[in-house]
């Protein structure tokens, strides 16, 4: 965890990575010398410099692609409130799934070529001043010594000096024959060794002064390279960051963008109808070629327009006004949609002309305006409308607020412990003693108690209903826990499929001792029946003494080789055909059929929405025993 490079600017990270796809927790941070508490936690590829790249993520698609790469991007400087362009490398160590991450500030690299070079130079100062100084040193001392010489030596003194005066300059050597005392002849010796010395440590100075210099010119070039490199390697991704690579549009990316730039602005939604159809019958091809024509059409059209158009996704394209006037944009768009329908549109060979119509829509305001355009489009396509204007106020356009209002309400719910069980029993009319309870949820906030078909789908859609069922199954088995009455929950295919739930379910059963007492009720639909897991499901939940129940038997849907292969304890029959059993023959002759099914297959029959005396009696004629119902009591809060 103290790894760190470039003078102390720099360091090395590893990451262990789980999910080389990105996301929110891709991986667990294992070094960062930059920040310790960090160490250990799990990291998102989300994450973005100072100029909104999101750099983990390019380095976990290089990672993919090439094992390793490089990643440009602004960051703020370690320590400092300033930012700099940082040049990262990366490299994926398979054998552990791990990313090693290094990486300098580019300004940085520059201030230690500069630092080098200030460096260099000091040393060739100081080199150039000692060899002076020791020249001046010698010279001195062979001056002193020359006093006490006799001034017969003072000629090959002469010689030493000049010598030695030459020899700061250029390479040479004296001639030790020509002094004729022999203690000269040994310091001409040695002056010629230490001179040699002396100039070969210089050749090697100047040697590693080029070699330094050549490499600063290599590295400087590299960098100069890379830098080139990944300018335009910028430039590519944001090309591609703001065009569709398809039509060459622009894409959502730019138009969210360019709204910033207006106060107000008008925005019109449209797709080509049916183009499902075109790219199933007539191929991809045609329709890439359908979706390019259409895009150059309008491309070229919107420049006379004052409007922007953009490639939304697949078939859908908008169009962008700087104005808030709707009818003016709705004339503009009219005229645009009128021009590019007048053109032909063929086939990928040119031969069939295609039939092309278009539905559209239009919002205006900056809040919100894609889900806006995108709810007026699907209210004009629901209702076979050419267009569709966004209307606040009408309910089919405006269900955002409706399912807002929801989450909240059911966030407050589970966040105040308002989720109640309420209790409806099913009575055994032969047995009075002989009573079962079916499990009901409800929010209850006071005065107000709420059905959960006010609030079941919009928890399914905002990841709140695995939460709900949870706390429904904990409620049940303590309230039934004090009894010993039997009691039955609903359970959907989503339950089915949530493993936390189910095994929950399961420690549930195990933990209270509910063996024979707890009765799963699941509406019998094409999806329970395609599920692998259902039956192996059912098996093993009958293993521990839960029993299974088919809900709303006779509605529609039914399987008779997927009855005989779950074998369910009870069919309860489903509530619309009891509650006109006394007025439908029809009815009446459904329910029978189904009690003599259920005695077939030996499963019990339950019969729901029992609200009258007269259906109580027609149903005991037909050997229906448990009933539910108002006409018995209403869900309540209490047993």
């Amino acid at each position: 965890n103290t790894i760190r490079l470039y003078n102390n600017t720099g360091s090395i990270k590893i990451y262990e990575v789980h999910d080389y796809n990105g996301g929110e927790e891709f991986a667990t941070l294992i070094a960062n010398p930059n920040n310790h508490s960090l160490i250990g936690k799990k990291i998102s590829s989300n994450v973005v410099g100072t100029d909104g790249v999101k750099y983990r993520q390019i380095a976990l698609d290089l990672i993919n692609k090439h094992g390793e790469g490089y990643v440009t991007y602004k960051y703020k400087k370690l320590g400092l409130n300033e930012e700099a362009q940082k040049l990262a490398y990366v490299k994926k160590l398979k054998e552990w799934d791990w990313i090693l991450s290094t990486g300098v500030h580019l300004d940085k690299l520059d201030e230690i070529v500069a630092q080098n070079m200030d460096k260099l130079e000091k040393i060739q100062k100081h080199n150039r001043n000692m060899t002076w100084l020791f020249f001046l040193a010698l010279f001195i001392i062979l001056v002193f010594l020359s006093v006490f010489i006799s001034r017969k030596i003072s000629f090959e003194t002469g010689k030493i000096v000049r010598f030695f005066q030459r020899a700061v300059h250029k390479k040479e050597k004296m001639e030790i024959e020509n002094f004729k005392i022999e203690d000269f002849k040994t310091l001409a010796l040695y002056s010629n060794e230490m001179i040699e010395t002396i100039h070969q440590e210089q050749d090697k100075l100047k040697k590693l002064n080029t070699s330094l210099e050549e490499g600063i010119k290599e590295k400087t070039h590299e960098l100069e390279t890379l830098n080139e490199y990944l300018k335009e390697k910028n430039r590519e991704l944001r090309l591609n960051h703001y065009t569709d690579n398809l039509t060459k549009l622009s894409n959502r990316n730019k138009f969210t963008e360019d709204i910033l730039a207006y106060d107000e602005i008008v925005v019109a939604i449209f797709d080509v109808d049916a183009f499902k159809n075109i790219n199933d019958f007539y191929g991809t091809k045609t329709g890439d070629n359908l979706l390019i024509a259409i895009a150059n059409t309008l491309n070229s059209l919107v420049q006379d327009r004052s409007a922007k158009a953009y490639r939304l996704s697949s078939d859908e394209f908008l169009l962008l006004f700087d104005y808030s006037d709707e009818n003016r944009a709705i004339q503009k768009t009219k005229e645009i949609l009128d021009q590019i329908l007048q053109e032909s549109f063929y086939d990928e060979n040119g031969k069939i002309k295609l039939n092309v119509s278009m539905t559209w829509a239009i919002a205006k305001g900056k809040k919100n305006i894609l889900e806006k355009v995108d709810l007026a489009l699907n209210y004009a396509k629901k209702n076979r409308l050419s267009y569709a204007i966004f209307d606040e106020q009408n309910p089919h356009m405006n269900t955002h607020k409706h399912n807002i209002y929801w989450r909240d309400k059911i966030q407050w719910a589970i966040e105040n412990d308002l989720l109640k069980p309420y209790f409806q029993p099913i009575v055994n009319v032969q047995d009075e003693k002989d009573k079962k309870y079916e499990v009901l949820m409800r929010i209850v906030d006071g005065e107000e108690v709420i059905t959960p078909y006010m609030f079941l789908e919009v928890a399914k859609e905002t990841k709140q209903y695995h939460t709900l069922t949870r706390m429904m199954i904990k409620k049940s088995f303590e309230t039934f826990a004090q009894n010993e009455y039997d009691f039955s929950l609903n359970l959907s295919i989503l339950d089915v499929q949530n493993e936390e739930t189910i095994s929950y379910l399961k420690e549930m059963v195990k933990k209270h001792h509910m063996n024979g007492r707890v009765l799963l009720e699941i509406v019998e639909s094409e999806e329970i029946i395609n599920d692998e897991k259902f039956i192996p499901f059912v098996e093993e939940m009958r293993a521990l003494g839960v029993r299974f129940a088919i809900d709303d038997f006779g509605s529609g849907y039914s399987n008779f080789g997927f009855l005989l292969k779950m074998s369910p304890k009870y069919l309860k029959i489903d509530g619309a055909l009891v509650k006109e059993i006394t007025k439908s023959e029809k009815s009446l002759s459904i329910v029978k059929t189904i009690v003599s099914f259920a005695k077939q297959i030996d499963s019990i029959v339950i019969a729901e929405f029992v609200e009258t005396q007269e259906i109580e009696e027609v149903l005991k004629s037909l050997g229906v025993s448990y009933m539910q119902g108002y006409h018995f009591s209403p869900p309540q809060n209490k047993l």
